[in-house]
């Protein structure tokens, strides 16, 4: 009978020893999970900062693009209305050039035909 109750103090510590090896595992599984998620947080967070610096970056790089379009722009602009007043300076001068050579050409005109003429 001794014996017996001997046993099963050995089943009974071994059956604890077992009980509290998977108390250890399941403690050492938790924290794993714990770590791995920690880390799939962590990994998930630094990518939605990248993302985010990404979008502010393009949105600067847009802003930058555009005000470089627009300062572009102006100075075409700029350069097409000189040009275009120096037409229309030109062509003015023109004008008054062709308006006097038609009344050098009506007063000669006139001499050769006799009337005489008042330049």
């Amino acid at each position: 009978m001794k014996k017996v109750i001997e046993e099963s103090k050995m089943i009974k510590i071994e059956q604890e020893t077992i009980d509290t090896k998977n108390k250890v595992y399941d403690s050492f599984a938790m924290e794993k999970d714990t770590i791995s998620n920690e880390r799939k947080i962590g990994k998930k967070r630094a990518r939605e900062e990248l993302f985010q610096k990404q979008e502010q970056e393009r949105a600067t790089l847009d802003a930058d693009y555009e005000a470089e379009t627009i300062r572009m722009n102006q100075e075409v602009n700029k350069k097409a209305n000189k040009f275009a007043e120096i037409i229309r300076k030109e062509a003015g001068e023109l004008l008054e050039r062709k308006k006097r050579n038609a009344e050098k050409q009506s007063f000669y005109n006139n001499m050769l035909s006799g009337n005489g003429g008042d330049l």
